[in-house]
């Protein structure tokens, strides 16, 4: 059951980095239909791992014992500070209006929330109302549904114009 749920809480990810560049900066065009088949695998996997605890809780309720509990939110406080240190890396001290470093740690807080509770757990992090309405616009994201209409994208041609020869197969 601890397992279960550890790894439940913590594969609620979300690619927060590429939401961000893809709805504000407008790069790294045509990854959008990845990100959604990633986001999507994402969410079902947690959906089902949310069932899956919720139903052994229902069948077993002897098993989500004070002891479990304790472990899980001390493996939850671990992986949110693993994340940040991740965050501290990739971000450093780089700001802007709708990502930074702090910005990210009150999201990854706000989502570990979330997913324990909906496992029967009590929250563990405190969350600034301030900037949660600075990642909103995530959760819409992460949240809302989407169809893939294959015939409709178009192909990009990034290599317009550039000449292989075999120096550049070296």
């Amino acid at each position: 059951m601890y397992t279960l749920g550890k790894y439940n809480v913590y594969t609620r990810k979300i690619y927060f980095l590429f939401y961000h560049e893809k709805r504000f900066k407008n790069v790294l065009k045509d990854t959008n239909q990845q990100i959604a088949y990633t986001r999507n695998e994402e969410l079902t996997h947690a959906n089902v791992g949310i069932k899956i605890i919720n139903t052994i809780r229902e069948e077993l309720p002897e098993l989500f014992d004070q002891d479990l509990e304790d472990k899980i939110l001390h493996e939850v406080n671990e992986a949110f500070k693993s994340e940040c240190k991740i965050i501290e890396w990739m971000i450093g001290d780089w700001k802007d209006k709708r990502i930074s470093a702090e910005i990210l740690k009150e999201y990854i807080k706000d989502r570990l929330n979330q997913s324990l509770k909906q496992i029967g757990f009590k929250e563990i992090f405190e969350i600034n109302k301030d900037i949660k309405r600075d990642y909103e616009w995530a959760d819409e994201e992460l949240n809302a549904n989407s169809a893939a209409d294959f015939f409709h994208s178009r192909p990009v041609n990034y290599s317009k114009n550039i000449i292989i020869d075999e120096s550049d197969l070296i």
